[in-house]
């Protein structure tokens, strides 16, 4: 009696919560459990489905998964990016891109691609690596007008 008392205690006492957790149609929340479940999806490396899952759960469904795909905009791609660090901004591209490409328009949940226009933030170079130092283009320049010299080999 004990435990049914206690399980009782967990359940949300508004029955509108507990609906709330079947995903709408049309809903971000639908098409990210879609996504998860197609072969585009599937398709990809254990790693890269891993990366992109955390990205799209992090950034699209917390805050957007109960609105409608269809709604899913430019700007409010670009809003969600702009908060974020340059290689975040990457990183998000490229999940989105395929969230978008190959499961959103095919299946006409989204008509346009959202991503297609997305400006990224340009981050620094991390230029060339050199026995733990990095060179930028114009070290490399002066690097190679000494190699050039006679007499240096």
């Amino acid at each position: 009696m004990v435990a049914l008392e206690a399980a009782n205690e967990k359940l949300p006492s508004d029955p509108k919560q507990v609906v709330s957790r079947v995903p709408v149609a049309g809903t971000v929340n639908a098409a990210l459990i879609g996504y998860y479940e197609s072969a585009a999806f599937k398709a990809l490396g254990k790693t890269t489905q891993q990366n992109t899952r955390a990205i799209l759960e992090r950034l699209i469904r917390t805050e957007h998964g109960d609105k409608r795909t269809l709604m899913m905009h430019a700007k409010a791609v670009q809003a969600i990016a702009s908060k974020l660090t340059p290689n975040a901004q990457r990183n998000f591209r490229k999940a989105m891109q395929h969230f978008v490409r190959y499961y959103c328009v095919p299946l006409g949940l989204m008509t346009a691609n959202p991503v297609a226009g997305l400006e990224l933030i340009a981050g620094r170079s991390p230029g060339v690596s050199m026995r733990g130092r990095t060179m930028r283009s114009r070290h490399i320049a002066s690097v190679m007008r000494r190699a050039r010299r006679p007499g240096l080999h």
